[in-house]
C-alpha cells in the first residue's frame, strides 16, 4: 500500500538520524569537521540499510512492477548506440549498473549509477557530452544489463537518499 511506504520511509528515516545524533552525542569527535560528519552519517545509513534493505526493497518492487514489466519487454529490442563507442567503457558501465542493482545502501546505489554514466561519457568518446547521445547510450547500457527491476532500485534511490544527494552529476544521472 502507498500510504504504507511512506510510514515505512519516515521511519527508517528517522530511526537513520537518530542513530547518527546518538551516536555523535556518544564520540563527538566524529563531528570535528562537516566532512566527517557526513562521512559518519553515510556511515549509519549503510548500516541501517544493508539491514532494512531485505524488507524496504520488495515494497518498491511492488509499487513499480508494472513499468519494470514494461522495461523488461523493451530489453528484447536491438541496441542501437553501441555502434561508434569504446566497448571497454561500455562494458565497464553496465557492470557498473549491475552492482548498483547488488547494492544495498541507497547513497552507494546512486554513486555507482553515477559512476557507471561518466563511464558512458567516456564511451562516446568525446570531451563533452551532452544528453543526445548520453541518453540512447545510457538506454542501450540499460538493455545490455537487463537489470529487471531498475525502476524499484531508482525508487530506492529517490526515497532514501537525501535531496543534497541529487546536487550535480548525480541528480543528473538519476
Amino acid at each position: 500500500d502507498q500510504n504504507n511506504i511512506h510510514h515505512v520511509i519516515d521511519a527508517v528515516l528517522r530511526f537513520s538520524r537518530v542513530l547518527c545524533v546518538e551516536l555523535v552525542a556518544y564520540v563527538p569527535n566524529l563531528a570535528l569537521s562537516a566532512r566527517s560528519l557526513d562521512a559518519t552519517e553515510r556511515a549509519v545509513d549503510a548500516i541501517v540499510f544493508r539491514r532494512c534493505y531485505a524488507v524496504l526493497f520488495p515494497f518498491f518492487t511492488r509499487l513499480t512492477q508494472k513499468q519494470d514489466l514494461s522495461l523488461c519487454a523493451a530489453y528484447d529490442n536491438s541496441t542501437i548506440a553501441q555502434k561508434k563507442v569504446s566497448h571497454s567503457a561500455f562494458d565497464e558501465a553496465r557492470r557498473g549498473l549491475l552492482s548498483a542493482a547488488d547494492t544495498k545502501p541507497p547513497l552507494a546505489k546512486l554513486e555507482l549509477i553515477t559512476t557507471a554514466l561518466r563511464h558512458l561519457a567516456r564511451a562516446g568518446g568525446e570531451e563533452d557530452v551532452d544528453a543526445d547521445i548520453l541518453l540512447p547510450l545510457a538506454v542501450d547500457c540499460i538493455r545490455a544489463a537487463h537489470i529487471s527491476n531498475l525502476n524499484a532500485h531508482l525508487a530506492y534511490i529517490e526515497a532514501f537518499c537525501h535531496s543534497r544527494d541529487f546536487l550535480g552529476a548525480q541528480g543528473y544521472a538519476v
